[in-house]
């Protein structure tokens, strides 16, 4: 969030929608707002239209009544901060975020297999991703070959229900050690 000095007004507000999103409820200057150490928290999901929302009612909670709304449980429920519309913000030709689009053309948008299914299974709210080593296990295959020239290193997308990486990631980082070490993959 810190070049959001360097951005117009509308730019910035676009950003803290989905980065500060308490600071859709707040009329102070973009450029004023201080998010360090906040990134996305629970008003993120939970606050629609005013009210706090779950995927089911619940009467007593520590910040009030919760209101069930069966929309938590869809993969379109993700497309307010993970897929922008046509004409949106796009660098290099891509999308900034297209994530909804490229999970309805896998074979989960087709199964109905929903982004909280993988990112949030349990219930658990750590969103697992690209930065979760077991995560990204579970998405990627990769082979290692030996050819004339040293090794072929091949990845394939088998698990993810969207493009790895997604939205503007240019790349992942591979890093590889020598035999008996560990191979990591990073962003």
């Amino acid at each position: 969030m810190g070049q959001l000095p360097a951005f117009d007004d509308a730019t910035s507000r676009m950003c803290l929608k989905c980065h500060a999103p308490l600071s859709a409820r707040d009329t102070t200057e973009p450029t004023e707002i201080t998010t360090d150490g906040e990134a996305v928290g629970c008003i993120a999901c939970h606050v629609r239209d005013g009210k706090i929302v779950g995927p089911r009612d619940l009467s007593a909670t520590p910040h009030g009544s919760v209101s069930g709304d069966k929309r938590f449980r869809q993969a379109d429920f993700c497309a307010p901060c993970h897929q922008f519309a046509p004409g949106d913000v796009a660098v290099n030709g891509k999308l900034l975020e297209n994530t909804l689009e490229e999970w309805r053309r896998s074979r989960y948008g087709e199964l109905g297999v929903t982004c909280q299914a993988c990112h949030m299974a349990g219930g658990y709210h750590g969103f697992r991703g690209i930065h979760d080593p077991t995560t990204v296990r579970r998405a990627l295959a990769m082979s290692v070959k030996r050819v004339p020239a040293g090794v072929r290193i091949e990845i394939a997308n088998r698990g993810a229900g969207h493009g790895v990486p997604t939205y503007i990631t240019p790349r992942i980082e591979i890093s590889v050690s020598a035999p008996g070490q560990e191979t990591h993959l990073r962003q």
